[in-house]
């Protein structure tokens, strides 16, 4: 490359700076003068106005005594001193209508005419026509002019003075222009093009002209020196850069390859891990449903362990047996036949009572079990992909699940009311949401058995907009401390002493499932745990 890089679009843009500092120096030089030259006219105008009111009002009250004695010499006399006065034309002062005393600068000047007297200012002249006059008492009329040819020649000598300097300006603005373009604007030029084309091909090879011009400044030669030296350091680290490029493209596809194959073992991992977490949270909601049929297995062996039934339904036998073929005489003529009628109707309720009691553990049993067996189809459903939505009355399902803890809820003390407004039929996931009403009743018997005294209260209420159901299981225990709620729903996270953290963590899992949602917060009435459930009217899925 040699100096005629970047030359010719230099010495142009060269020439282009050249004419539009010029044009630009030119315009603002005029304006500047112009605006000059009128303000100080006007300014000069005005202080000549200012001048003659002076004049007028100091020999007004001069000429003031000599109208009072109609002494017209001295009137004369005190005009005869405006000779002293360059602005002053003609002074005139008239008296009843005739003139008392006259001032003419020139011997070619005259009496004002009647238009003059009323003509106060145009481009040439200023006149004032003033009363001179004692408080109310007129005693004659004060004609003075100030002619402003004075300020036309200041005018034209300030704009020829300002146009000169101006001129001066603008010839050594062009001088220094021509001198600023060759020394700075044409070798920086041609560095913005060698590093034009540099960043357009990308060849670090290339070489910078060792000279710009005949005579640079020293500044401009060591920023060409120190320009120079960049480009070599950079075609340096360019081939620096190379090298280290290709090291490190090797690098990363051997990195990558460990990456995909340690992606495929994490997600194997995954894969595994949460298998383990849904199998966990399976069993803990299982477990919650057999402890209802362990407690109400251990109800019916207590039952058959201390019921006597049998052994009075053995008496009664035994009493029938002896008494055969003479049972009517028994009972009817003998004392003691009240007693075994009373005794037979006894016999009789106990063994209804009993089978009530037994009737009703062995439904909850059953109840039980057709929920671990829907918990069961429903994860299965899930593991196929699918998803099962049922048209369900919210109320029925959460009263199920109470009934179903009743004995738990009973040993523990609790008292559970229910506050329910009028909710539609919803179409959700029944066994995710009856785990999560299970969880939740076990949780808060369990919170409410470490309360002391009786104040052990449940309360379930719910209600719905038009798209969800919110549903509410507030309790009168202590509450979860602030610290710990926003980790209630964590995995593995838990207050309790035997508590393995499944619980909630599963919940929040159902919920999101289906378009649910779970959180917590404080009781505002019962001063204890709040839960609140978000429900779809429609859940995600298809009906079955």
């Amino acid at each position: 490359m040699g100096n005629s890089l970047g030359k010719k679009n230099t010495r142009t843009l060269g020439s282009i700076f050249l004419r539009s500092q010029f044009t630009v120096a030119a315009i603002v030089l005029l304006f500047t003068v112009t605006f000059f030259a009128l303000t100080n006219y006007f300014r000069q105008k005005e202080e000549l106005r200012s001048h003659v009111n002076y004049t007028r009002d100091l020999f007004s009250l001069n000429l003031l005594p000599a109208l009072q004695f109609n002494d017209s010499v001295e009137a004369n006399k005190t005009l005869a001193l405006l000779k002293t006065d360059p602005y002053i034309s003609r002074a005139v002062v008239y008296k009843e209508g005739e003139v008392f005393a006259s001032y003419f600068a020139s011997e070619a000047l005259i009496l004002p005419t009647k238009d003059e007297l009323l003509d106060v200012f145009n481009f040439n002249i200023f006149r004032q026509n003033y009363q001179i006059k004692d408080e109310d008492e007129i005693y004659g009329q004060f004609f003075i002019e100030s002619r402003t040819d004075r300020l036309k020649i200041y005018l034209v000598d300030s704009l020829m003075s300002l146009l000169l300097g101006s001129l001066a300006a603008v010839g050594v603005s062009y001088l220094f222009s021509i001198f600023a373009a060759r020394s700075f604007v044409e070798p920086i030029q041609t560095i913005l093009a060698f590093i034009r084309k540099l960043s357009l091909d990308r060849d670090y090879s290339l070489n910078l002209p060792h000279s710009i011009s005949d005579q640079p400044p020293a500044e401009i030669e060591v920023l060409y020196d120190n320009f120079r030296n960049m480009v070599s350091e950079i075609r340096l680290r360019d081939e620096y850069l190379k090298n280290s490029n290709e090291l490190l493209e090797s690098t990363v596809k051997e990195r990558t390859q460990e990456l995909r194959d340690a992606q495929s073992q994490m997600i194997d991992d995954a894969r595994k891990s949460g298998i383990v977490d849904i199998t966990t949270g399976i069993l803990h909601n299982i477990a919650n449903i057999m402890n209802t049929i362990s407690t109400h297995s251990v109800v019916i062996g207590e039952h058959f362990k201390n019921s006597d039934i049998v052994s009075r339904y053995s008496q009664a036998q035994e009493l029938l047996a002896n008494n055969k073929g003479k049972l009517g005489q028994l009972l009817d003529e003998t004392e003691k036949g009240g007693i075994y009628i009373d005794y037979f109707a006894e016999l009789n309720r106990t063994l209804h009572g009993e089978y009530k009691d037994l009737r009703d553990s062995n439904d909850r049993v059953v109840d039980a079990a057709n929920f671990i067996k829907e918990i069961i189809n429903h994860q299965q459903a899930l593991a196929m992909g699918r998803f099962q939505v049922e048209s369900m009355v919210l109320e029925e399902l959460v009263k199920k699940a109470v009934y179903i803890k009743q004995n738990f809820i009973d040993r523990c003390g609790v008292e559970v009311s229910f506050n329910f407004e009028a909710i539609p039929r919803i179409k959700g996931h029944r066994a995710s949401l009856f785990q999560v009403f299970v969880n939740l009743i076990s949780n808060s018997c369990q919170a409410l058995s470490d309360v002391k005294g009786t104040d052990r209260r449940l309360r379930i209420s719910a209600g719905c907009t038009e798209v969800e159901a919110l549903l509410k299981f507030e309790d009168s225990g202590s509450g979860v401390p602030i610290e710990d709620q926003k980790k209630l729903f964590s995995q593995g996270f838990t207050t309790k002493v035997t508590g393995h953290g499944f619980g909630l963590n599963s919940c929040k899992r159902y919920m999101k499932e289906f378009g649910g949602d779970i959180y917590y917060e404080e009781s505002k009435d019962l001063g204890g745990a709040t839960f609140v459930l978000r429900i779809p009217m429609q859940a995600n899925g298809t009906p079955e």
